[in-house]
């Protein structure tokens, strides 16, 4: 489990409208987007120049020991990507609202759901503060670390 703090080192895999947005909203609040992977070198440099940060398309290729590691990606392919990560103690959580939180059962070690309630479409960038943040993890510690990352980007 990581603490409970106002900084975090954070992986994102999926380099989509979700995101980059997100990675954003985050990174805006304090937090340091240290690597994206996507499935296009393309989409994966893009995103990751913006925060200065490695990239790569790899998922074995991960940097070690992010507090975080967010999985942002189509829900047809989160469950066999969930089998290629070495998440170590890292928190790993997805944004989808449609998957289940037990699909990182027996895979990762901590885990949850972190899903903004919104439609994020190309072209409009989002106003974070007025979007409900959707929490689910599997501890009460890892719960806590969620809500207050939630607490950081959004006001609902």
């Amino acid at each position: 489990m990581i603490k409970n703090r106002k900084s975090y080192s954070i992986i994102f895999i999926g380099a989509g409208r979700v995101a980059c947005h997100l990675s954003r909203a985050l990174h805006d609040a304090g937090h340091e987007i240290i690597q994206v992977i996507s499935r296009t070198e393309e989409s994966a440099r893009t995103l990751a120049n913006v925060f200065g940060c490695t990239w790569g398309t790899d998922i074995a290729k991960l940097l070690h020991d992010p507090d975080l590691i967010i999985f942002s990606v189509r829900d047809d392919v989160l469950q066999e990507m969930i089998f290629r990560v070495q998440a170590g103690t890292a928190l790993v959580v997805h944004t989808g609202g449609s998957i289940p939180i037990d699909v990182f059962e027996g895979k990762v070690r901590n885990y949850g759901v972190f899903y903004p309630l919104q439609t994020f479409s190309t072209g409009r960038t989002p106003d974070f503060r007025k979007i409900p943040m959707c929490i689910e993890a599997n501890t009460p510690g890892n719960e806590d670390v969620l809500f207050a990352l939630a607490g950081q980007i959004s006001d609902v």
